[in-house]
């Protein structure tokens, strides 16, 4: 790679990075071409010709490994936690971004150019419950599993941990022990619901 092109891509990955912190801090409308410039230490310009908007940079960090990394923390990294780790990984990921989260889903309605940025977040959440809860799923019957999965997605929604951390102002460590417990419960309803099969 020559250098030039080195220069390029670092400075694509820095205004990148900046984008993500801010959509970490602030509300998505608040966040400006001009404060992303000056963060990441480049001209305006130079935001608008790696990525032509701001939307268009959004769309950047779908692919970009740091946006899971710093929404998702480390719960997408460890293979086959049990149920209280899966949980205790997600509640921190949620102590992290969760509020992040909370901002970007009540501009949905406004934003038109958020509907990628939040599909790309519930497949994410998708994904990651049928990974961690995958044996358990598939003991459940054909008919049922897309119940269960839909059980499960609810369970551990971020609207989940909001109420218990943020309305109910649960600790955190009783935030992970309700929710393991609504997620073991789904998951023993699977034995249940064969048992009477």
């Amino acid at each position: 790679m020559s250098a030039r092109a080195a220069s390029t891509r670092a400075t694509r990955d820095r205004i990148i990075g900046v984008m993500i912190t801010l959509c970490l801090e602030h509300w998505y409308d608040e966040i400006t071409l001009n404060e992303i410039a000056t963060r990441a230490g480049v001209a305006l310009q130079t935001v608008i010709n790696h990525f032509g908007s701001k939307e268009g940079l959004l769309r950047a960090t779908l692919d970009d490994p740091r946006l899971t990394a710093e929404f998702g923390g480390h719960r997408f990294e460890v293979e086959h936690p049990t149920y209280p780790e899966a949980v205790d990984m997600l509640v921190d990921s949620y102590e992290r971004s969760g509020d992040a989260a909370l901002r970007f889903l009540a501009l949905e309605n406004r934003i038109p150019a958020l509907e990628t940025f939040l599909a790309f977040g519930r497949a994410q959440h998708r994904g990651w419950n049928e990974a961690v809860f995958a044996e358990a799923i598939e003991r459940a019957t054909p008919e049922s599993r897309e119940r269960i999965v839909a059980e499960l997605i609810a369970a551990t929604d971020v609207y989940v941990w909001k109420l218990f951390r943020r309305d109910m102002h649960l600790s955190r460590d009783a935030a992970v022990a309700t929710i393991t417990a609504m997620v073991e419960a789904i998951i023993r309803s699977i034995e249940h619901e064969k048992g009477t099969a």
